[in-house]
């Protein structure tokens, strides 16, 4: 088995990637906690302690949303809908109403006691995912949205409105007996990224089956211990799973790949994210920067605390979407009170 490790940082010279300018432009008293992107990327959406903030391209950033302890953000663009997590509790603001001023009045909860959501395309459906977890146990809810109306409300002009109260509806709900860290959309399926490991739930039957073979006897460096997983993306046709001690492929039956590639990370990451060709593990004293294809450390930032913010990549989708992707500025970061794209070294940065 080939086990990819190395130490040293290359020259300059050899970075692949780049950090781009400071979006918060000197405004160092915005500690960003979460971030979205929407309008083709031209509008970025951030939570702090203090409230949601707004920013255009090049412009200075200004308060849209005056509610505390923001902790997750993301944007149903399609459905003209911002969803938030603060403190506990899950909202949803149509998108124009963060220009209109009056964003309270169309604020919905749709709910509470939430550890974590997540937005994603299944079975060819956009849904979101809400999460209770503890320890011990943990309760998934996935909902989907609800068309509005394409013509505006005469009442409130330039307003989307909704064919009824409802924004969501109940798609499934199950309970998995362990805690839940993340989850992430499949093409057909849903992974619960848990204490365990990767789970994979058929939405269909609610099914719940381990995504690695117990019987592969090439997996049994990773049953040997229990390593703490972070994050699955789908490169061709097999599947990288991303932990904080190592990362390698799989095959779509959770087999050992063919590929003899077992990545050894320098530190202990708290997060990845996929800049394909590259995988990004975020550590608290820098960020490594691997290449997918044999796991060679291609690059390291020296920063502390560098937090992702915001990444696009989705496990969801294939090789040729990641590559029409690569020049985005899908990987937004921060450290030391800045905010900044974390973009291919030739590419223009926001």
């Amino acid at each position: 088995m080939h086990a990819q490790r190395a130490t040293t940082q290359r020259s300059p010279d050899f970075n692949v990637l780049k950090l781009g300018e400071d979006i918060l432009k000197g405004n160092g008293d915005i500690k960003i906690s979460c971030a979205t992107l929407y309008n083709n990327a031209q509008t970025i959406v951030y939570g702090t302690v203090n409230g949601v903030y707004l920013q255009t391209q090049g412009n200075q950033p200004r308060k849209a949303i005056n509610l505390r302890n923001l902790k997750q953000i993301d944007a149903l663009e399609d459905f003209a809908l911002l969803i938030v997590l603060a403190g506990r509790s899950v909202f949803t603001f149509p998108l124009d109403s963060l220009e209109t001023g009056d964003p309270f009045k169309r604020m919905k909860k749709i709910g509470t006691d939430i550890s974590f959501f997540k937005i994603g395309t299944c079975m060819g459906r956009t849904m979101l995912s809400m999460v209770k977890t503890n320890p011990t146990s943990s309760t998934v809810k996935i909902l989907e949205p609800i068309e509005f109306l394409p013509k505006s409300n005469p009442n409130q002009s330039g307003q989307t409105s909704w064919a009824n109260e409802d924004q969501f509806k109940t798609f499934r709900e199950f309970f998995l007996p362990q805690e839940v860290y993340s989850v992430q959309f499949l093409k057909t399926k849903l992974c619960a990224v848990a204490h365990s490991g990767f789970e994979i739930v058929d939405l269909e039957t609610l099914d719940i089956q381990a995504l690695l073979d117990p019987e592969d006897p090439n997996l049994k460096f990773a049953h040997s211990i229990t390593p703490r997983a972070l994050g699955i993306y789908r490169i061709g046709g097999e599947l990288l799973l991303c932990y904080r001690e190592f990362a390698f492929y799989v095959n779509l039956l959770g087999k050992k790949s063919d590929k003899d590639v077992v990545i050894h990370l320098e530190a202990a990451p708290t997060a990845c994210a996929l800049h394909y060709p590259y995988i990004v593990a975020f550590s608290p004293e820098f960020v490594e920067i691997r290449h997918v294809d044999d796991g060679s450390l291609v690059q390291v930032i020296i920063e502390n605390n560098v937090q992702c913010l915001y990444t696009k990549s989705s496990p969801a989708e294939d090789l040729a979407y990641h590559i029409s992707r690569r020049r985005d500025n899908n990987l937004l970061v921060s450290f030391a009170n800045k905010a900044m794209f974390l973009t291919s070294a030739s590419s223009q940065i926001y």
